[in-house]
């Protein structure tokens, strides 16, 4: 729920945690808010760090040690890292005419690769091909959490200077599968952080919402057809409804789309692409 005067009360908090929170961040936030380091270390042991952090005494000792409940299932690691994956078709996505670059993210990069890989198959179903950012970094909003802002500022520089590279020097949008992390890019790291990405902003938007304006505007996706009475619902990511303030014409559910949810398309399963 938004702050009907827009007042940006995540924005004061954490500005605030920032300038006089003086506490030192234990090694529970560190562990949980470097998330690169974490996914380095961890993505090429990923069948044994899975296999050790589901088995009950591991979590108990998690619990006691560093206050991560018990009862929490974390996350999987993938056996390796989706930029590594690219590597392989780095190449064939350069030769398509039209071009967006890809913000991953942490989940896609070290937890779910498949997501990005599935992505890559749709804009390239569309004619367009997807490159990676140059230099990508957490996008910092775990950083920002666990009191780690310096960290999250320099990570936000070098983002931004991947983004202006992206942007505008290669004169192609930015796409995130994540809407923390496109929030982040877009609008807490000039707020939070005082990093400036004028000129950016609005060249970087959910990939969700970039294929439904592609698609309004006309381009088709071979996919088969799925038959659902009633359309089908949209689950709404965490901090998504807050994006949708920021995009104009999302007012009121478009009938066309399938969705009870403005402007957002459905949910298709892209391993039925048809080529």
């Amino acid at each position: 729920m938004a702050c009907p005067s827009d007042v940006k009360i995540g924005d004061i908090i954490q500005r605030a945690r920032a300038r006089y929170d003086t506490s030192r961040p234990s090694l529970r936030n560190f562990i949980l808010s470097h998330t690169d380091l974490m996914g380095s270390v961890s993505t090429p042991f990923a069948p044994v760090v899975n296999t050790a952090t589901s088995l009950k005494p591991v979590r108990q000792l998690l619990d006691y040690a560093l206050k991560i409940d018990h009862r929490r299932t974390l996350p999987k690691y993938s056996f390796g890292t989706f930029r590594r994956w690219y590597r392989s078709v780095a190449a064939q996505q350069a030769q398509y005419k039209d071009q967006v670059a890809f913000f991953h993210g942490c989940f896609v990069n070290y937890n779910h690769p498949q997501l990005g890989k599935d992505l890559i198959n749709v804009l390239n179903a569309m004619g367009t091909g997807v490159q990676l950012l140059s230099k990508e970094k957490c996008c910092g909003v775990p950083l920002i959490a666990n009191g780690f802002t310096d960290k999250a500022r320099k990570q936000a520089v070098s983002n931004v200077a991947s983004l202006r590279e992206a942007i505008g020097v290669k004169g192609i949008p930015v796409i995130a599968t994540s809407s923390t992390c496109t929030f982040a890019l877009r609008d807490e790291y000039p707020e939070v952080l005082d990093v400036d990405n004028s000129g950016l902003r609005e060249h970087i938007e959910l990939a969700t919402r970039w294929l439904w304006r592609k698609i309004d505007a006309g381009q088709t996706l071979p996919l088969k057809k799925i038959t659902a009475e009633g359309g089908l619902p949209y689950a709404v990511p965490y901090g998504e409804d807050g994006l949708d303030a920021l995009y104009a014409g999302v007012a009121a559910p478009d009938p066309r789309s399938g969705t009870d949810r403005a402007g957002l398309p459905v949910l298709w399963d892209c391993r039925n692409l048809r080529f």
